[in-house]
């Protein structure tokens, strides 16, 4: 009796409807011709209006079983006057559904996906049912032209569509020659990880053979002994091309790969791209945030700027210049005396002398030198200027000229080895304002004039113009 195409039945066919693409006619009836009469077990997911089970029951007249789940519940008014046909209602991912399709059979010969067509559920359900299917059995999945597209979470170079998954299966064939100690399954985790569906790794040695046709993927099982490239088989003893072929061992030998790049990588190439392309864009947006607390920052520095701005611009911050100046000079003065003293070491009595000497030295060149920048010629210098001449401490050519002492008198020797006598030299500032060395060296001058604060020297005018 001659055996009707899988076209013909569909010509045929007047029940409930089904559809398939031209082109799957041809490709079923070679993949499938050697099972039409046995007792084959079929699963289909994605039955639809049912009419492929129907057609599927006259391809296979001796089929022992034909199962189709679909998740649409208006399947369940399906129904057939077949008993071997059988129907489950259910997402074919969940695990109720699961158990209910294996209710019917623990094994099927003959596995169609024709499902969603998207790229998570066909990943799913691979993992889920591969391991159901019997050894020198097919699995096939249709529509894969679907995996281009985003609508079905796709795309021409997407790492994660159902066309790559299988692709990346093609190698697990040939996992005897990758030459590194790398487990099937670890080529595959990716997918494990986006999509939670694990593939156990004695099911992908049973992987046989992985054969694409336009927007259909053929996968075939066999017993793990039958997927080994196997002995060399070598025939013949005249190698005149190839002298000692015969001698060459009837075992291939893998060469070691450990040092290629290529192959040693933690993750495909095109996953690791988007990793990295997600990482960029995470680090984008931490600058991005970041930038904008600089912003934020550089706002708030500027309304600083323009709050100083607006003080210094003021009458106030004006007619308080000198009396900042004056307090400038003290603490620049204070830290002067300050360096000279924690540079002097007093272990010694020749070294306090030194001290003596520098703390003086240092304390008339500041004072001196303030007065010259800031009080001469100044509305605040001349009432001083006018104060110590009337009291005869100076005279005015004295102030005038303001020069640096060369050498101190008997009287300014003293008052050194005096203050250098008394305990707890301190800097009172501000107190008193320097006006040169020749006035600073004289005690009984009291009037704003920058000192050493001793115990014996008074107060006097210099608290009258406390900053």
């Amino acid at each position: 009796m001659t055996k009707k195409t899988l076209e013909k039945l569909y010509a045929e066919h007047v029940g409930k409807v089904s559809d398939k693409w031209s082109l799957y006619f041809n490709e079923y009836d070679r993949i499938l011709d050697e099972y039409r009469n046995k007792p084959v077990r079929l699963l289909e997911i994605g039955i639809q209006n049912g009419g492929s089970l129907e057609i599927w029951s006259k391809y296979f007249p001796n089929a022992e079983k034909l199962v189709g789940c679909d998740i649409n519940p208006d399947c369940a008014r399906l129904s057939y006057e077949d008993p071997r046909i059988a129907v489950v209602v259910g997402d074919v991912n969940s695990d109720a559904s699961q158990a209910a399709v294996l209710g019917h059979g623990l094994y099927f010969d003959v596995i169609i996906d024709d499902g969603s067509h998207r790229s998570s559920d066909i990943v799913k359900t691979f993992a889920r049912y591969f391991p159901h299917l019997a050894d020198g059995g097919v699995f096939v999945v249709e529509d894969l032209h679907c995996s281009y597209w985003q609508e079905f979470e796709g795309g021409l170079f997407d790492p994660f569509s159902s066309i790559t998954f299988f692709k990346r299966l093609a190698d697990v064939v040939s996992h005897e020659h990758w030459g590194i100690e790398k487990a099937r399954a670890d080529i595959l985790s990716g997918f494990s990880a986006k999509y939670g569906s694990e593939i156990d790794e004695d099911a992908l040695q049973h992987v046989h053979s992985v054969e694409f046709i336009n927007s259909m993927c053929v996968i075939r099982k066999a017993k793990s002994e039958r997927n080994r490239l196997g002995a060399r088989i070598i025939v013949g003893s005249v190698g005149t091309v190839v002298p000692g072929h015969v001698l060459r061992s009837s075992l291939e030998e893998i060469p070691d790969q450990t040092d290629n790049e290529w192959t040693t990588r933690s993750m495909p190439p095109d996953e690791e791209l988007l990793f990295r392309i997600k990482e960029l864009a995470e680090r984008d947006g931490q600058i991005a945030g970041l930038n904008q607390v600089v912003a934020e920052r550089d706002g708030q520095i500027a309304g600083l700027y323009r709050e100083i701005e607006s003080y210094t611009s003021s009458k106030s911050w004006r007619f308080t210049k000198p009396l900042r100046l004056i307090g400038h000079q003290v603490r620049r003065i204070k830290s002067g005396v300050k360096t000279t003293f924690m540079s002097t070491r007093l272990n010694e009595q020749g070294s306090r002398r030194l001290f003596k000497e520098k703390f003086g030295r240092a304390w008339i060149q500041n004072g001196q030198s303030f007065y010259r920048r800031w009080l001469k010629g100044t509305r605040l210098g001349h009432p001083i200027n006018h104060e110590t001449i009337e009291r005869g401490d100076s005279t005015s050519t004295e102030i005038h000229n303001c020069a640096p002492t060369q050498t101190r008198s008997e009287e300014e020797e003293s008052f050194v080895n005096t203050i250098s006598d008394i305990p707890g030299l301190d800097i009172s500032a501000p107190l008193n304002l320097v006006l040169s060395d020749t006035l600073a060296m004289r005690p009984h001058i009291d009037v704003l004039i920058p000192s050493l604060r001793v115990e014996d020297m008074s107060g006097g005018p210099n608290t009258a113009l406390l900053l």
